[in-house]
């Protein structure tokens, strides 16, 4: 089995890259997932694929992830720093999904 983290999971490719994992739960799991500001959706997929992380770029919106996720054992992170811990963390495969120089 092959354990993903995604940076820019709640965009196209993304999302799209979930949607392979789901057909394929006995080849994939996911490590971690990662989205600009994109709080809401990031939430319900590192719950739908017991993420082990979830990191939020934009700060902004820590305080609605954390509310979303708490109890749920998920480890959040934020800005910059986060996404990049996300990016060097224990996976088979770092999918990069973020636009532009954010990738």
């Amino acid at each position: 089995m092959k354990r993903l983290a995604i940076l820019g999971s709640t965009g196209s490719i993304g999302t799209q890259t979930l949607q392979i994992v789901e057909r394929f739960p006995d080849r994939f799991s996911i490590e971690a997932l990662t989205a600009d500001s994109s709080w809401e959706l990031l939430a319900r997929q590192a719950k739908k694929f017991n993420a082990k992380f979830a990191a939020l770029r934009n700060e902004k919106f820590l305080p609605l992830l954390e509310h979303a996720l708490d109890g749920s054992g998920i480890k959040i992170l934020s800005g910059e720093k986060g996404i990049n811990h996300i990016a060097e963390i224990d996976s088979d495969m770092v999918i990069v999904a973020l636009v532009g120089i954010s990738g």
